[in-house]
């Protein structure tokens, strides 16, 4: 199979949760709609009531915690798995993989407790309208969490197995 499928197909996968809740934020408010994690709330449109809907894709937000960890192996097999039109001719092996594992492996260290940390000075400055406050506050804590226990561990096994084979390729 083709490595891009890998990559972007887990990614999609990871934010899937994300794009389905904040459609169903932004059809609420689009209408003059509430719509919270705590309980469905009246939400008419063309005399059809949406609220258990509404509700319902407004919560999808917690399977946040099996498809970003799940879309995040699917993608790490995409950026590991070899190229096949590499393997073609006698060709010296070069550090290029190795090199790319570093940086994928420093980008997942770093980039979660950055995006949280942006999220959070957002939700604390108050400055946004009050349902992109919610999703903002909904996707943060799963985010914290996400970031500490998977992508952080990963992205530091990433980076030791990039470092190793990038010597290894040097010697």
């Amino acid at each position: 199979m083709n490595r891009k499928i890998f990559i972007w197909g887990g990614i999609l996968f990871a934010i899937l949760p994300i794009l389905v809740s904040t459609g169903a934020s932004l059809f609420a408010s689009s209408h003059g709609c509430q719509l919270n994690e705590g309980s469905p709330s009246p939400c008419v449109v063309g005399g059809v009531d949406y609220a258990d809907t509404l509700y319902g894709l407004g919560l999808f937000f917690f399977y946040m915690f099996i498809t970003i960890p799940v879309g995040g192996v699917i993608a790490a097999i995409g950026f590991l798995k070899k190229d096949k039109s590499a393997l073609v001719g006698n060709t010296v092996p070069s550090s290029k993989p190795s090199k790319k594992l570093i940086w994928t492996g420093l980008l997942l260290i770093f980039i979660p407790p950055v995006v949280y940390n942006i999220l959070v000075l957002f939700i604390l400055r108050g400055g946004m309208d009050v349902p992109i406050i919610s999703i903002l506050a909904s996707i943060a804590g799963p985010l914290a969490g996400f970031a500490t226990m998977f992508c952080v561990p990963l992205g530091v096994v990433v980076l030791i197995v990039g470092i190793v084979r990038y010597f290894k390729s040097k010697n």
